[in-house]
């Protein structure tokens, strides 16, 4: 039994309905997967994710797309993999593999940024995390001496002259909890992959509807990130940057998040998403950072392979 750790609505990374044991499995309940079954999708529509790094492009979400297996232990959601180490009725306890979100803002072309995160428990909630409130402005810009150029540089030129951010690979523990349409979803996972060995702690609560073809999830959550992860990303070495330099300490981010699926036919949904991220002020006093907020919206279609 595998209790996703995305809303029945939520699109890439949810896109696969939680499994139930073979023996509970009825083959027309759209909740059911069957045990040792691939399943395939693509999410085509519209839909942003906004870039609170300086002079940082926003992602556009466009073609998504989406796998799942579900086997006796083991278990694959699209770049989450699992394995389940104890479950009962209403509750899950499983090792789990997933990437850090944060990565996705420096490089568009990353693949986190073909799928998204969990509601809360994705970037932080994992993959990113919460924000709100006017961006501020840039840092002043070092001497133009110090790049042995007197041209000015603008932001974009700076921020390629900062060292490359790896996307980590978190491991740990995943807990879900799971009665009458509530959830209760923890994370405690540390970096497996040697990029900065930071460690961070998601907690989410869900409330999930369904009315007909209809299905209504709403989620908020906050993520916890060491001082070591949010140094890797937002952090500014001295002399080697352009910037000035900075370093991140201990963080806490918030999200909230809507999720909204309509069942169209065997192979089609509907679907859209809403979600805030508040960013705080250990990320948002980083001079790569000009805004304290992240919002993703997606709304589209969903074709069943």
């Amino acid at each position: 039994m595998r209790f996703s750790s995305s809303l029945p609505a939520l699109l890439a990374l949810v896109l696969l309905q939680p499994a139930m044991a073979a023996s509970d499995c009825v083959p027309d309940e759209e909740a059911c997967v069957e045990v040792g079954r691939w399943q395939l999708g693509l999410g085509i529509g519209l839909g942003v994710r906004t870039n609170p790094l300086e002079d940082g492009d926003d992602i556009p979400l466009v073609l998504l797309p989406m796998v799942s297996y579900t086997g006796e232990r083991f278990f694959i959601d699209n770049l989450d993999f699992g394995y389940t180490l104890w479950e009962s009725d209403t509750q899950q306890l499983n090792l789990l593999l997933t990437p850090s979100y944060d990565q996705v803002f420096f490089e568009r072309w990353d693949p986190v940024n073909f799928v998204l995160e969990s509601p809360g428990l994705g970037t932080a909630l994992n993959g990113g995390g919460k924000n709100s409130s006017d961006p501020k402005e840039p840092y002043p810009l070092i001497d133009p001496g110090v790049s042995g150029s007197g041209d000015f540089e603008g932001p974009e030129s700076l921020q390629r002259k900062l060292p490359k951010r790896h996307m980590s690979g978190l491991a740990g523990l995943e807990y879900h909890f799971r009665l009458g349409g509530y959830g209760l979803h923890l994370h405690w996972l540390k970096d497996v992959t040697d990029i900065h060995q930071g460690e961070e702690r998601r907690l989410a609560l869900s409330r999930a509807w369904q009315a007909g073809n209809h299905d209504l999830a709403l989620s908020a959550g906050a993520v916890w990130q060491d001082a070591t992860l949010t140094n890797y990303y937002y952090g500014v070495p001295q002399g080697d940057a352009y910037w000035a330099s900075y370093e991140a300490g201990n963080a806490l981010s918030t999200q909230v998040r809507f999720d909204w699926n309509y069942r169209l036919s065997k192979h089609w949904d509907l679907r859209a998403l809403l979600s805030y991220r508040r960013l705080p002020e250990e990320i948002t006093a980083s001079p790569l950072v000009r805004s304290d907020k992240v919002v993703t919206a997606f709304i589209g279609g969903v074709y069943h392979f």
